[in-house]
């Protein structure tokens, strides 16, 4: 479609449908509405903020807004901008994913995926969209910190799935995307952290933690700012070695991987010793973590119980395998305050 070259933002406007596309995923293609747009920029309805000093001017994302964040870019364009049709198959619809609205001032510049309510089911993008694939979205809210909100949107495929998040508290906001292939075996990480510290200062984490076909974890961790805490990243991979699964702090999402690959929901299943790659929060610095899964029946209803050294707490997952309720750190509820 041609366009008025004065007026390259003329396909932003509040309502407008559009497409965001990350460098760190580039089969996919996800769907956004425009909710308000002002002069320096426009606020889509995950909460993203989107500066007009992002228009590009040339190359292939001409027309479109793009950012650099952390070591990758991130585009937001017009549906029928042509590299987004490049990227999304002809027989691959619209994903028409819609984010709970999280606005939050000096937030990350981009958050993660959120869909519809509870229960809706819509394709689910890329390689994730394998047969009998489904999006799901859920909501936690603390059991420790009644003030931090989780939201958790999962494409769930037959043996894996795609993820991605956001949890926000009175400290810090934080937001990530997870990946994993055959088996629920993690495959991608990504995590961004942003807050104030006591003086008002601002400080930001990035963290992207692979798992390499051999097996062998990489990463690549950034900060700015102070924050109190240890360095992001991960001193020394071989620690990890052995290891399949990763766990992000407080974060009820990762446990699905290994209650799913273990098949707690469907048999009885006996103490199984895990090494994790635990991502601490808001720190971002990875360390290997012995946890160990069961399956166990509590109230005539499968749970999976979890230890991690004294601790020992009985996890509620739903049919999926998603936590709803992990007792003393988080529960599910119907939708955001």
């Amino acid at each position: 479609m041609a366009r008025d070259r004065t007026d390259l933002l003329d396909w932003a406007q509040p309502g407008a449908r559009v497409a965001y596309v990350d460098d760190a995923q580039p089969d996919v293609v996800e769907e956004r509405t425009v909710t308000r747009v002002t002069r320096t920029g426009l606020v889509t309805d995950d909460g993203a903020r989107w500066r007009r000093q992002a228009l590009q001017r040339s190359g292939p994302w001409t027309g479109a807004l793009r950012v650099l964040s952390g070591i990758r870019g991130k585009s937001l364009a017009p549906l029928d901008h042509p590299e987004v049709l490049r990227r999304r198959p002809p027989s691959l619809p619209a994903v028409g994913i819609r984010p709970a609205a999280i606005d939050v001032s000096g937030a990350a510049e981009r958050m993660p995926t959120a869909t519809p309510g509870p229960g809706s089911s819509v394709p689910a993008p890329g390689a994730a969209a394998a047969e009998g694939a489904r999006t799901r979205r859920v909501v936690w809210v603390g059991d420790d910190d009644p003030h931090r909100l989780d939201t958790a949107v999962l494409s769930l495929a037959a043996d894996r799935l795609r993820a991605s998040g956001t949890s926000r508290t009175d400290a810090y906001v934080l937001s990530w995307t997870l990946v994993t292939g055959p088996d629920w075996v993690t495959r991608r990480l990504e995590v961004a952290a942003r807050g104030l510290a006591a003086g008002g200062s601002p400080w930001s984490r990035d963290l992207v933690l692979e798992r390499g076909d051999d097996g062998q974890w990489r990463c690549d961790a950034r900060s700015a700012g102070t924050l109190d805490a240890p360095s992001p990243g991960l001193a020394d991979p071989t620690v990890l070695d052995g290891a399949l699964d990763c766990d992000l702090g407080l974060c009820p999402a990762t446990n699905t991987m290994p209650a799913l690959r273990l098949g707690v929901l469907d048999h009885d299943v006996a103490p199984t010793e895990l090494t994790m790659a635990w991502v601490e929060v808001p720190s971002l610095r990875v360390v290997a973590d012995r946890q160990t899964y069961a399956g166990a029946v509590v109230d005539d209803r499968r749970v999976a119980r979890y230890t991690s050294g004294r601790y020992v707490v009985d996890l509620a997952l739903d049919a999926d395998g998603v936590v709803v309720a992990y007792p003393g750190l988080a529960h599910a509820v119907d939708g955001p305050a």
